[in-house]
């Protein structure tokens, strides 16, 4: 009898110190938008993660940040969805080993918008460990810079000349889900008198937090033969004013494991579906592909169930050994 080992897919401020690392964050607290298009804010935050001795290794780190204290101007919330974080550069020092790694390297989604009260991750697994090691103690410091964007879009006119105040929780996470640190930043976003003419047509797109740190556990040799198969109910959220299409492709052009194993994106499948119809599975893909076509919403939020399965008998999976793969996937929404 063949027995097969677990193999795992991943798709994916008050300063606290453990073990000599420091998590902290600063940067622009205060977004100003004068017109319908938006706002963007360069290098306007920096996160940063900095550790003084001789063992610090520690793969596979993630990032996240969720909302802390909703954004208000008096009983009006601001749709968070419509403010994103995109990852620029890496800045700091690294000497055992250097240099330090980039944003590629790491392996970070871009943009990143934010989901109501859920946590959504900057970086959902690094692929570049945070190390420093030597004899001597020495120093090592990690710095992330992000652009802050508030997107465009007609929404605007509605909180025209409203002032709003929040705050986000940015947290670092070691591999095994404890945290490295935490930080509470506040922010204030004021949307003054608006220039030019609202737009006409508005899209938007959303995770669930399940959804987004997606993952097929393949645990028993019958998940190698018959195919395993994992749903995120409502997983996935779609607002348009006009007929619209979900493309998706993956950031990698493979799943990698920090082993160093590699296997191909199209081992895993991928279906939509919803009160509207289902859409056809995809193979996973680096390459960028439509999974999902669609009437207008008429601006109202519409939910699909967001599935990944493998298939049935796919020997390339009886080749690798126990191992955790992972990739990052881009979902963009546009009109159809």
């Amino acid at each position: 009898m063949i027995k097969r080992t677990p193999l795992l897919f991943l798709f994916t401020l008050i300063v606290v110190t453990l073990s000599g690392q420091n998590f902290g964050g600063w940067g622009t607290n205060h977004l100003y938008v004068a017109s319908y298009d938006g706002v963007v804010s360069p290098g306007a935050l920096t996160l940063r993660i900095d550790y003084s001795g001789t063992n610090l290794y520690e793969p596979a780190w993630k990032l996240s940040v969720k909302v802390k204290n909703p954004f208000k101007s008096g009983n009006v919330l601001f749709p968070v969805e419509k403010f994103q974080l995109v990852s620029v550069r890496t800045e700091g020092q690294a000497n055992n080993p250097g240099p330090l790694p980039t944003i590629q390297q790491i392996g970070m989604p871009s943009p990143v918008c934010l989901n109501n009260m859920s946590e959504v991750f900057l970086v959902p697994s690094s692929n570049a460990p945070l190390e420093n090691m030597s004899q001597w103690n020495s120093y090592y410091d990690l710095r992330i810079i992000f652009n802050l964007i508030i997107t465009g879009g007609g929404y605007l006119e509605k909180i025209q000349k409203k002032f709003f105040r929040g705050s986000l929780l940015f947290t670092a996470w070691r591999q095994d889900n404890t945290p490295i640190g935490s930080k509470e930043i506040p922010y204030s976003i004021r949307i003054g008198k608006l220039s030019g003419n609202p737009p006409s047509d508005e899209y938007s797109i959303s995770f669930t937090t399940e959804a987004t740190n997606a993952q097929v556990d393949l645990k028993s040799m019958a998940d190698y033969i018959n195919g395993k198969r994992v749903t995120y109910p409502d997983g996935m959220t779609i607002s348009a004013t006009t007929d619209y299409q979900v493309t998706v492709r993956s950031v990698e052009t493979f799943f990698s494991s920090p082993s160093g194993n590699t296997l191909p994106l199209d081992i895993i499948n991928l279906q939509l579906t919803g009160r509207s119809g289902s859409s056809l599975p995809i193979h996973l893909s680096a390459a960028r592909r439509t999974i999902l076509q669609g009437q207008s919403t008429n601006g109202l939020p519409e939910s699909y169930d967001v599935i990944y399965f493998t298939d049935p008998n796919d020997s390339r999976l009886l080749d690798v050994s126990c191992d955790q793969c992972s990739t990052q996937l881009m979902f963009e929404v546009t009109p159809l």
